[in-house]
């Protein structure tokens, strides 16, 4: 291996681990406040790897070194929360093996560079963790020499991959991969299957959803002493009125829980303020795009958006009971937008109550 190769590769372990430093001092503030972000977004990243050749040199070898260092930069797209493509270029590194020659030792290097195309799957574990796969094409570019020869060649090959990705801060992202290469190589300049570890750091440039805006909490007024006067207690004569069920279907935008009342839902809160004894059900959907948990978390956030609402314009919280069913129970299927739309919903319902109300009076 050359002096100036070796200078490289020393350059780009230093990059990745500043790099790595600096994204780590990141991590330190205050992850605990989740910000909600597009679901599709462009990252780019950098690996440093070992790679072991299987097959990298001939049973009859002198001596043989099939392990290197492998470096990637790489370059990707999220979409739907959970698919990805992603394209990468990497130095494979070399391999160097001596073979024993017309009664000599001659010593053999080969050089792999290669760039992959692919489209992965993520499984969430958690809010933060992830485990992935992915499978594409690889395009790579040999060259083996010795003291007497060179030889060149390039062509296509099948690769997968799996491996685990945290998140540790808002837009950073550090991930542990093995790769599996078939056949890299020909039969001109030797072929090998190549066995890769990974690990890599990323940079995710995420862009924030509307955030539920601030509430209004009015000023309080000052108290005024009232003087209290003798009051002549009537004979009121009272009866039984039934105040019937009322319910109100409120329709949240496409992936999100942001709220907005219409005229007809703050009727709705004008009559509950009226009736101070009935009990508030909300009941919150999704339509069926995106996974079943992330469905479930949305309507989660859809049903406490609207208890919030209810909680900060004076509606008692003990009175409110907020219920998420995610993707379950639609009104609807989910094949065209328009249907989709009723579906993103949340139901408000005030139950049934019975009030005393004056009929009249007589002084006594």
């Amino acid at each position: 291996m050359t002096i100036l190769t070796s200078k490289w590769k020393l350059s780009v372990v230093t990059l990745f681990l500043t790099s790595f430093h600096t994204s780590h001092a990141l991590a330190n503030k205050d992850l605990a406040k989740h910000e909600q972000f597009e679901s599709d977004f462009i990252y780019l990243g950098a690996q440093i790897g070992s790679i072991r050749y299987q097959h990298g040199c001939e049973p009859w070898a002198v001596n043989c070194d099939k392990r290197d260092t492998a470096f990637s930069g790489l370059i990707g797209y999220q979409f739907k929360n959970n698919y990805f493509i992603e394209s990468s270029f990497m130095d494979l590194g070399d391999i160097n093996a001596t073979y024993f020659e017309s009664g000599i030792n001659v010593p053999y290097q080969g050089k792999m560079k290669a760039w992959d195309a692919a489209i992965g799957y993520d499984l969430e574990l958690s809010d933060n963790f992830y485990t992935f796969a992915k499978v594409g094409v690889l395009n790579w570019y040999g060259e083996t020499h010795s003291t007497s020869q060179k030889r060149k060649d390039d062509g296509f090959t099948t690769t997968a991959s799996v491996g685990l990705k945290y998140n540790f801060a808002e837009n950073w992202q550090a991930r542990l991969t093995y790769q599996y290469i078939n056949d890299l190589g020909s039969q001109k300049i030797g072929s090998s299957n190549g066995h890769i570890g990974w690990l890599g750091l990323s940079y995710q440039f995420k862009r924030k959803k509307q955030t539920d805006p601030k509430p209004i909490v009015p000023a309080a007024k000052p108290q005024q002493t009232i003087k209290e006067k003798p009051v002549q207690i009537p004979t009121v004569k009272e009866i039984t009125k039934v105040v019937p069920e009322k319910t109100i279907t409120t329709l949240f935008a496409f992936d999100s829980s942001y709220f907005v009342p219409s005229t007809e839902f703050n009727e709705f809160l004008t009559h509950i303020k009226s009736y101070p004894t009935t009990e508030i059900t909300i009941k919150a959907y999704t339509d069926s795009k995106g996974s079943a948990e992330y469905n479930n978390r949305l309507s989660k956030q859809r049903a406490e958006a609207i208890k919030n609402y209810l909680a900060n314009h004076g509606i008692d919280e003990s009175r409110i009971t907020a219920a998420f069913f995610g993707e379950t129970h639609p009104i609807t299927d989910n094949d065209t937008e328009d249907h989709r739309k009723h579906n993103r919903r949340a139901v408000v319902t005030s139950s049934e109550i019975e009030v005393k109300i004056n009929k009249g009076s007589v002084n006594g």
